[in-house]
């Protein structure tokens, strides 16, 4: 179905409501609409990401106790889509975080650090979803980003992310926790995660890399969670590693968006933004080897 067809089936199925559109993603269209978000994939990579997260959700309900997270129904009929009640609350940022008080920002690391720890603990046996591994990463350089890196660039990308595929203690990770995916109270505690597409079984060291990689007033949040996680769990976070697992993500992302460049994205799908990802990708070597 066409994205207008669809969008006017959505509206049939709410009359007098509007419907409001939502920043796109990568993988997938989204709406708001009489309080409810309605996602709809673009691809069936992205349609199996959220059968994935539905089967996560389902156990984590259970099992999280420390904040809200959303109750999503798949559709699949004319289409395939999701959709959750929406979570109120107030998205992070730097302005406003660096505007509150020490205590302020020390409740809510802990607040974070204790969502980390409880994800974390999650019984794998129990979760009705695959084991996820790394992507292969030099044969996708290989075979997609060619036009983007030379030999040099692609081998030493391959020789900085290789050590990830050594690493065990895999947990059920998040892996997208940045600021539009968590949901604050007006006292700025965390009220709700959202959006696990991306989640999966690796090093829980993947949960912090998407707040160690942020912008530079970010570092302030990031310690404070990583230490309190590190108390809660003894796991230590490793800043070379999180380098390590940035930069492989990057790459995934790429390559995942040079397969699919027909997808009109507002992010990253026309050509020049992907070749200002892979230039940003360059830039994150130079700082990290």
């Amino acid at each position: 179905m066409d994205i207008k067809d669809i969008e006017q089936y959505i509206k049939e199925l709410f009359p007098c409501q509007e419907l409001k559109k939502l920043p796109e993603g990568g993988m997938s269209y989204a709406y708001e609409i009489n309080d409810k978000i309605i996602r709809i994939p673009k691809t069936q990579y992205a349609e199996h990401g959220y059968e994935m997260e539905n089967a996560i959700l389902d156990y984590l309900h259970k099992n999280i106790s420390c904040t809200k997270l959303p109750y999503i129904q798949i559709v699949r009929n004319p289409f395939f889509y999701t959709i959750h009640d929406k979570i109120s609350g107030i998205y992070w940022n730097e302005q406003t975080y660096h505007s509150k008080d020490e205590k302020t920002r020390d409740a809510l690391a802990e607040d974070c650090a204790v969502f980390f720890a409880q994800l974390h603990s999650s019984n794998l046996a129990q979760i009705k979803t695959e084991l996820l591994d790394l992507h292969p990463i030099q044969k996708n350089m290989e075979t997609y980003l060619g036009e983007y890196f030379s030999h040099s660039e692609m081998q030493a990308i391959v020789d900085f992310t290789n050590p990830l595929f050594d690493l065990d203690d895999k947990v059920l990770v998040h892996r997208d926790f940045y600021s539009d995916n968590f949901l604050l109270t007006d006292s700025y505690r965390l009220n709700g995660v959202l959006d696990f597409g991306n989640s999966g079984v690796y090093n829980y060291m993947f949960d912090f890399k998407a707040l160690a990689s942020w912008e530079e007033g970010m570092r302030d949040f990031f310690t404070r969670i990583s230490a309190r996680y590190s108390r809660i769990t003894g796991r230590i976070i490793d800043t070379q590693t999180i380098h390590r697992i940035d930069i492989h993500n990057y790459i995934s992302f790429l390559v995942y968006f040079v397969k699919n460049k027909n997808i009109k994205d507002e992010k990253i799908g026309a050509v020049n933004h992907l070749w200002e990802h892979a230039n940003h990708i360059k830039e994150k070597m130079k700082r990290y080897v």
